[in-house]
């Protein structure tokens, strides 16, 4: 199976309430220093009520653990390539990344909120847990008790 790799923080993690991992929406500032025509292009000619949702995703793990840097409050998921948000929004390349390298998949949707109406299903995700891939439920019910 083919996986998409992301890194995200433990205490963003803990605000996903449904169950699904979503897309954020795409405000000005996100494109401050961001080198994005495409995406900015779209997102500069949205129509009022819409919005600019999009994710990025590395292409290999070898990738995702090099941006973590070491970090300790990081963890890297890992997505199937083949997910809801894959197959409903467009593909594009990540400047200044090679294809294939790193991926951000951008939708547009009426703006209804922070994030996506589109989402992958927790239960589908796994997470790096020292070494290990484990599934995210067995994650979050060690990491994230409240």
């Amino acid at each position: 199976m083919d996986y998409l790799y992301r890194n995200d923080t433990i205490i963003s993690l803990q605000f996903i309430e449904d169950g699904f991992f979503r897309a954020k929406i795409r405000t000005r500032e996100f494109f401050d220093g961001l080198k994005h025509d495409e995406l900015y292009n779209v997102f500069a000619n949205l129509d009022g009520d819409k919005g600019l949702y999009a994710i990025f995703f590395w292409s290999n793990e070898k990738a995702a653990k090099k941006d973590a840097g070491g970090i300790r409050e990081i963890v890297t998921l890992r997505f199937p390539f083949h997910n809801e948000i894959a197959q409903s929004y467009y593909e594009s390349i990540d400047p200044p990344y090679k294809k294939g390298e790193a991926y951000i998949f951008w939708g547009i949707e009426q703006s209804v909120g922070e994030y996506s109406s589109v989402g992958v299903e927790l239960g589908v995700v796994e997470v790096n847990c020292n070494g290990e891939w484990v599934p995210y439920s067995s994650f979050s019910k060690e990491y994230m008790q409240n």
